[in-house]
């Protein structure tokens, strides 16, 4: 169950957090890095699940619109990250992470979408 997975994800990404006990800035994007490296990794696995239970023209139309949401996902960040040296990177990872996690839970809504109309 891809969604079971995605809140796995949020219950570890949590645990993980709640036990770091550095906290300065370095730590904070280290982290968040690590964090994003892991939801993509699930959008990723749902993304090719979804690919697969869509007709081809579906897929295709998927395939464009996650190209335009990856580019559109940088933009996103840097915009929400402002400006001011080390906080603007922090700022910056944090909305990757969170604009990745409402991808994933996203796609998996079609996903479950896709699979109960089948």
């Amino acid at each position: 169950d891809y969604r079971q997975r995605l809140e796995d994800l949020d219950a570890q990404i949590e645990r993980i957090q709640k036990e770091e006990q550095e906290s300065n800035v370095y730590s904070i994007i280290t982290s968040a890095e690590s964090e994003l490296k892991m939801w993509e990794s699930e959008l990723n696995t749902i993304y090719t699940a979804l690919l697969a239970a869509l007709s081809q023209e579906d897929a295709a139309g998927l395939a464009q619109e996650q190209q335009e949401w990856m580019q559109n996902r940088e933009a996103k960040a840097a915009e929400s990250s402002g400006k001011g040296g080390s906080m603007e990177s922090l700022g910056y990872a944090a909305a990757l992470v969170s604009i990745t996690r409402d991808r994933a839970y996203e796609l998996v809504e079609r996903y479950e979408d896709t699979v109960s109309a089948s």
